[in-house]
């Protein structure tokens, strides 16, 4: 959530870099992101293996989890589903589930929001992670080149970024 939204998606942090990169360069393209899927756990329940994951975990409904944490479900892990990553967090802030596998940044900007420290959650748990390119074609050599050219100098600093959004219309 916090990289893209609003109604017209015109709000979030790849918007904010996307629009540093087109006024600086003339050219209008998306930035290399990582997309991380982390683990957070109830306090107390902190832990730095899938092995030791035992009690409840809400995911969200359809999605597809890595194998170490797909295996534990049914016999570690009780699965609770949400439909999307508001009520996958209500859940699991209301002690619904011991551990929640959410986007880092959106665990963290959803917190925000509700005024709790992400970082009481936080383990060093990643279920998934990958880069993210964004409207770059192999075939536009000057496009990769003004790229390679911005990003080499421009430092995304997500969380100095995430207290300046604005509030989403949830």
């Amino acid at each position: 959530m916090p990289f893209y939204y609003g109604s017209d998606l015109k709000e979030g942090i790849l918007v904010e870099v996307i629009n540093d990169f087109t006024t600086e360069t003339g050219i209008s393209v998306g930035p290399l992101l990582t997309w991380r899927d982390r683990v957070f756990a109830q306090p107390g329940l902190k832990t730095d293996s899938f092995d030791d994951l035992k009690g409840g975990i809400c995911l969200r409904r359809w999605f597809v989890y890595s194998d170490r944490l797909e295996e534990r479900i049914g016999s570690q892990l009780v699965r609770h589903d949400a439909y999307n990553t508001q009520q996958m967090l209500q859940m699991f802030l209301r002690n619904r589930c011991d551990y929640i596998v959410m986007n880092e940044m959106e665990f963290r900007f959803l917190a925000q929001l509700g005024s709790i420290d992400p970082d009481r959650y936080r383990t060093e748990l990643i279920d998934a992670e990958w880069p993210v390119y964004l409207g770059i074609l192999k075939t536009e050599t000057a496009l990769i080149e003004a790229a390679e050219v911005f990003f080499t100098t421009y430092k995304i600093d997500v969380e100095a970024m995430l207290p300046g959004l604005q509030r989403p219309g949830l």
